[in-house]
């Protein structure tokens, strides 16, 4: 523990934070917080461009509900989203809030920022260009 001084300039002690992680690399089905929905590829289609939904979680959860969580960097903070079904990644065609997701079959990198316990918003999601 440390030591910070308090409004009265007392030394008080200070909990080191928490260190925060993405999850594991796995399979998820992932929430939308503002929707209050989770991703879903739409109508389970396969190809490029097809559009990403919030829609209610069937249960079980449909393979189209389902998303490979692959960490980039140590911390998760760096990964891919790919759909377990069709095996596109998520894409943003705009970093704006509320943008459309699509699925892209081109490897897309997201940038996560935690928010809350288990929660996390993208910072920026790119399509890595390769050379």
């Amino acid at each position: 523990m440390t030591q910070q001084p308090n409004e009265r300039g007392e030394e008080t002690p200070v909990s080191p934070p928490i260190p925060i992680t993405a999850p594991q690399t796995g399979t998820y089905s992932l929430y939308n917080i503002g929707a209050e929905k989770y991703l879903d590829v739409q109508g389970g289609r396969l190809g490029d461009g097809t559009s990403i939904f919030a829609f209610n979680l069937n249960d079980p959860p449909t393979e189209n509900q389902k998303w490979k969580f692959v960490r980039q960097s140590p911390d998760g903070l760096i990964c891919t989203l790919q759909s377990a079904h069709a095996n596109g990644f998520i894409y943003a065609i705009s970093l704006v809030k509320g943008t459309a997701l699509v699925q892209s079959q081109t490897p897309v990198v997201w940038q996560l920022e935690p928010c809350g316990e288990n929660a996390f918003r993208r910072i920026l999601g790119h399509r890595p260009s390769f050379k």
